[in-house]
């Protein structure tokens, strides 16, 4: 019988310096639009569930920035292109 070690996972472990803990409910939950700082933990929520690759922060983004524009049209806010909505995201991660 093979004895396997599982290591235990705390909050701490999941929390990001300045956002706080990732967001695993998706945004259309909020009754109001969603904060930049919500949006940035939906983000890393996204981004921790694929492997860490320039591919995986573009999809995470697109994930996010669908979620976010849905939210907007539902609440007839104007929006941007999609493509300036990825740079924002980038520019506040980075």
């Amino acid at each position: 019988m093979q004895l396997v070690e599982t290591m235990t996972t705390t909050r701490h472990d999941d929390e990001i310096f300045l956002i706080g803990h990732r967001d695993h409910e998706s945004l259309e939950r909020l009754k109001q639009l969603p904060t930049v700082k919500q949006v940035l933990q939906r983000f890393h929520h996204h981004f921790s569930e694929q492997t860490v690759t320039r591919v995986a922060v573009r999809n995470a983004s697109h994930l996010t920035v669908d979620e976010v524009l849905s939210l907007w049209s539902k609440a007839a806010v104007p929006t941007t292109l999609k493509k300036a909505c990825h740079r924002q995201i980038g520019k506040v991660q980075y």
